[in-house]
């Protein structure tokens, strides 16, 4: 597993030869190797910017992205060895939950036996095996979203990129999977990096949160740190 490390990073767009920036400042910030690191924060704040950015879906206007010590800054989305889970689930529609979780094994040519071995290992963890030949249409929300974490797991990525993935499931189920989710990254000893809006999911899954406002950090430490704050905008973040 790798750390991530950003470097002077500006994120941003320009139109007209204007500079519009998401993020305030250059963002200086590391995010330990190994570790489910949170960012919270509200919608706007700059939060899933970063982790496209990260992942290569969005360019950053200057500065760098390291993992470990290699510069990934203008590698394709496709060379970064990432898994990228978003909030909508993004399922094919037309292939059943195996052919799902192992589509991008197919894709990068992994032997047949091995697709075999990692799909079942990876659904077992997720708690889908039961549902190996089922199409997206006959599951819940709650197993199609289980279906997209088992896709990302069977990468084996170098980092895990996790949008607000349990945004749209009820609250008890969100909880139940907030809790798996944070054995089973710790089980492969993931880096993770995980946006959410929802402080009591980040205090629950978090070994570090990092929270945002305006397109800056104002904390980073551990979940207990966060609790004793006396920053006003933590404050309001937590009364929500």
């Amino acid at each position: 597993m790798s750390a991530v490390t950003l470097k002077g990073l500006k994120i941003g767009y320009k139109v007209r030869r204007k500079q519009f920036n998401i993020v305030s400042d250059d963002l200086n910030v590391t995010f330990p190797s190994g570790k489910i690191s949170v960012i919270i924060g509200e919608s706007g704040c700059g939060k899933t910017s970063i982790l496209r950015t990260i992942a290569g879906i969005l360019a950053p206007l200057d500065g760098q992205i390291f993992f470990d010590d290699i510069d990934v800054t203008r590698y394709e989305p496709g060379s970064r060895n990432i898994s990228y889970v978003s909030q909508m689930i993004g399922l094919y529609t037309n292939l059943s939950v195996f052919n799902n979780v192992a589509f991008p094994l197919r894709a990068s040519h992994t032997p047949s036996d091995e697709i075999r071995e990692r799909v079942l290992e990876a659904t077992d963890m997720m708690k889908i095996s039961h549902c190996l030949s089922r199409k997206p249409k006959e599951l819940s929300i709650g197993q199609a979203q289980r279906v997209a974490i088992a896709r990302a797991i069977v990468k084996r990525s170098i980092v895990y990129l996790m949008d607000e993935p349990f945004s749209n499931i009820d609250k008890s189920l969100s909880s139940e999977l907030t809790i798996e989710l944070k054995q089973i990254f710790q089980r492969l000893n993931a880096t993770v990096i995980f946006v959410s809006h929802d402080v009591s999911e980040a205090l629950t899954i978090a070994d570090k949160v990092y929270v945002m406002s305006e397109g800056n950090f104002i904390y980073q430490g551990t979940p207990e740190g966060i609790l004793k704050s006396k920053d006003e905008r933590i404050i309001r973040l937590l009364d929500k």
